[in-house]
């Protein structure tokens, strides 16, 4: 791989971690906000019709395919080291977090607003029926990208056994990330319902991002990847 194409592969995994990371402050800037998730029907409405909860969601549209093409060009740089087949499981259960993640984006991002203006010039017959589907789209929303992040943090933690040789820090990091995914999933401890425990959930899934928005400065400094 050219050396140029390391570089874009590098920037692209800094920008697309670092949008994910800020991505829920232009939720809290909006006026009335007090918390996140809704704790209830008239928050979700409440929170879904607003500018701080559409660019929130704009943003993740952004950030995946650059995230993708980051953690790509990783796996690029790490299989010219290696021709074990882990690495490529890695890779496939990444971009099958990734694609869950992306379904749960939508459906919270596209499918609840539209929802949420419709329920608001409903009738009262209406809306009653509506209050169900709210919950489901919710639920779906939020199990495919609690499963998303489930799977990325598993394929983070079988990418530091590649990273550690050479990057020793970041090698591990990934791995007690996954460790400690698999371990809080399997005990409860972390929730694929990410609005059950979002606190902890949510904290954990920002430390993935920090991750690799640090590995992708490494990326683009290191000599190792520049070789």
């Amino acid at each position: 791989m050219k050396k140029s194409n390391k570089k874009i592969g590098a920037i692209a995994l800094i920008l697309g971690a670092f949008l994910n990371m800020i991505r829920m402050i232009p939720i809290y800037l909006e006026v009335g906000i007090t918390g996140y998730p809704p704790k209830d029907l008239s928050e979700t409405i409440l929170i879904a019709q607003t500018n701080g909860y559409y660019i929130s969601h704009t943003m993740v549209y952004f950030a995946t395919p650059l995230f993708l093409l980051g953690f790509y060009t990783l796996y690029q740089e790490l299989k010219k080291r290696t021709s074990n087949k882990l690495l490529t499981l890695s890779l496939i259960v990444f971009f099958i977090g990734q694609l869950f993640y992306t379904i749960g984006v939508v459906l919270h991002g596209l499918v609840l607003p539209e929802m949420a203006h419709e329920y608001i010039v409903a009738s009262v017959s209406y809306q009653n029926t509506m209050t169900p589907l709210f919950e489901v789209i919710h639920h779906m929303a939020t199990s495919y990208g609690g499963l998303g992040f489930a799977f990325c943090l598993l394929s983070t933690g079988i990418l530091g056994f590649y990273l550690r040789p050479k990057f020793k820090i970041l090698g591990i990091t990934a791995i007690a990330l996954g460790f400690l995914a698999l371990l809080g999933y399997s005990t409860g401890t972390l929730a694929i319902l990410l609005f059950k425990n979002f606190e902890l959930t949510a904290g954990f899934i920002t430390v993935l991002f920090v991750f690799y928005f640090a590995t992708g400065i490494t990326m683009y400094k290191s000599s190792v990847f520049n070789d």
